[in-house]
């Protein structure tokens, strides 16, 4: 007597690989998801630097600037006015200072300060550094 079908192991052992590429899967596309979060966050505040950058340049009396908090950074284009706007870092993610908590640029478009931060995310952690005498900054994992 022949019988079509398959057997229970069979079933249990095709759902079990099923089961193990779906987790797999699953979590390699979190990961991936959370690396373009932290990339868009960055490109955010390099637009951000980039602004008060130019506001320095285009108008001397214009005091630019960005302030460090530990959850979020303020941009500010006066130094008595309040903030142009604020910045909140996704949850989780925190700034630590250290020393540097502003930056300001002068009317030639160089730092006035030069420091570092640290972003931590839940899943990375980067260092931001501002050079003495720069325009720029540069972004590295630790």
């Amino acid at each position: 007597m022949k019988k079509n079908g398959f057997t229970l192991i069979e079933l249990l052992l095709v759902l079990t690989i099923t089961s193990i590429f779906t987790l797999i899967g699953g979590k390699l596309s979190f990961i991936t998801l959370h690396k373009q979060y932290e990339q868009h966050f960055l490109n955010t505040l390099t637009d951000d630097i980039r602004y008060i950058q130019n506001l320095s340049i285009s108008d001397i009396q214009t005091d630019a600037r960005i302030y460090f908090e530990p959850t979020q950074y303020k941009v500010t284009s006066s130094q008595v006015s309040s903030p142009d706007y604020t910045r909140k870092l996704p949850k989780g993610w925190e700034i630590k200072q250290r020393t540097f908590r502003t930056i300001i640029f002068n009317s030639n478009g160089t730092l006035k300060n030069a420091g570092t931060i640290y972003i931590q995310t839940p899943y990375a952690e980067f260092k931001v550094v501002f050079p003495p005498g720069k325009g720029s900054y540069y972004v590295s994992h630790v």
